[in-house]
């Protein structure tokens, strides 16, 4: 020890480096403790306090979200242990960076996770109240459009980091955007029937309607861009939302 002391003092350049070194280490190990604590308060306090809920949503997101967020602490003293370091050349931004971007992912994971105990959660009151499968039909729709809006969040937020022009991203996405939306507008009109019909409900599955054209048939699904029809004579008929919004519907 003397001797690694002595090899110190006469390398003073190397001072800075071990003083650094020991805050880094001793950030990992500050954050890797508040992981264990954090663990411990949402495994034994966390059931006491949402048990006071009238839902067990506050149950399922702390389960849900209990695994990522340790790791997200430890990974945010990994992080700021890394930023500590006197290390200005690319490799130490490079480790800075990437470490970042873990953070980053983790943290949109935590949001949705969070988002889809809620959406499953509320898809089950829609479902117990009205008797409508919003769970099939809508819920998988619904994740999707929230994926894709943490991915973009999150793409931006890692962009702006590194020092990138997010305006001229964002302005080409709303010009792709844009042409995407012109392009699939029978599509989208489809779809946002499909939610028109499954909101205001002038049918169910299984009822028996006669549509405009003098046809009559049993209704077998309600899907986001089609409807499925069995007509008296078993032929399956496949109708666009949109042309259901539209048109006159005997029930």
């Amino acid at each position: 020890m003397r001797d690694f002391f002595r090899f110190l003092v006469e390398n003073e350049k190397l001072l800075p480096w071990v003083k650094a070194s020991a805050l880094a280490i001793a950030i990992v190990v500050l954050f890797w403790g508040l992981s264990r604590l954090l663990r411990y308060l949402l495994v034994s306090w966390a059931p006491r306090i949402t048990r006071f809920s009238r839902t067990d949503l506050a149950d399922h997101i702390v389960q849900r979200v209990r695994p990522p967020v340790e790791l997200l602490t430890i990974t945010a003293g990994v992080y700021l242990a890394v930023r500590t370091l006197p290390v200005y050349d690319q490799a130490g931004m490079f480790l800075a960076g990437t470490v970042f971007i873990v953070n980053v992912v983790i943290i949109t994971n935590v949001a949705y996770r969070v988002a889809d105990e809620i959406l499953a959660w509320y898809a089950r009151r829609v479902e117990e109240r009205t008797g409508m499968g919003m769970g099939v039909q809508v819920l998988p729709l619904a994740r999707k459009v929230f994926t894709i809006f943490l991915a973009c969040t999150a793409l931006v937020v890692v962009l702006r980091h590194f020092g990138y022009d997010v305006l001229s991203l964002l302005t080409a996405l709303g010009l792709g955007s844009l042409a995407i939306g012109l392009a699939a507008k029978d599509t989208l009109a489809n779809m946002i029937s499909g939610f028109t019909l499954l909101i205001d409900r002038p049918f169910r599955i299984g009822d028996r309607i006669q549509l405009a054209g003098g046809k009559t048939g049993d209704v077998v699904d309600i899907g986001i861009r089609s409807t499925r029809i069995r007509t008296m004579d078993n032929t399956l008929l496949i109708i666009p939302n949109s042309e259901l919004c539209n048109s006159a519907v005997q029930n």
